[in-house]
């Protein structure tokens, strides 16, 4: 079983820590990267292009293509460089009730949240040499511009120890259940 200090008010009578893990910070390139990357690419061109052009009628009218160029930055950053980030700054928990995932991101804070695992909840397995466990999925937004959200532990070494204790949590057998290493 996993130290329990840090956990007190936060876990529920007869509720105890199974795993924790972090995901593989290292950087990757996903499919949903590419849109951010190409965009941001595109935008920053036209922002370099737009001072250095508009320098040459003078400064005020070269500030202004700071806007674009920064903006340009900013989602080859997000695209590229933030999920790799955030993922250092991430941590996963698993008890035999719930999944915990907490954050410390700059500007936005401390978070952690937390989803019961039982009987209904949908888990899906993605293996690889970091593999993931998605567990929930809520839509973002309204209407034509909604989108899926899936959650889980992304990118982890053990996939297969924690999905089968994920499993044991689900049927209720969180009596006999052994930790596997993180």
């Amino acid at each position: 079983m996993t130290d329990a200090r840090g956990w007190e008010g936060l876990l529920d009578a007869e509720e105890h820590v199974l795993w924790q893990g972090r995901p593989d910070p290292g950087f990757v390139v996903s499919g949903n990267m590419i849109p951010f990357t190409i965009f941001g690419l595109i935008v920053t061109c036209f922002g370099a292009f737009w001072t250095v052009g508009a320098m040459s009628f003078g400064v005020l009218l070269g500030i202004t293509g700071l806007f674009p160029l920064g903006v340009g930055l900013y989602l080859l950053g997000a695209g590229l460089f933030w999920p790799s980030f955030s993922r250092r700054r991430t941590w996963y928990s698993l008890t035999n009730r719930r999944a915990f995932i907490a954050t410390d991101l700059p500007f936005v804070g401390r978070s952690l949240r937390f989803w019961d695992i039982d009987s209904d909840t949908v888990i899906e397995f993605e293996e690889g040499r970091y593999s993931t466990i998605w567990f929930h999925e809520e839509t973002i937004g309204e209407g034509a511009n909604s989108y899926p959200k899936r959650t889980g532990f992304e990118r982890i070494s053990n996939g297969r120890e924690v999905l089968r204790l994920m499993r044991q949590v689900q049927a209720g057998a969180d009596s006999t259940m052994e930790t596997p290493e993180t």
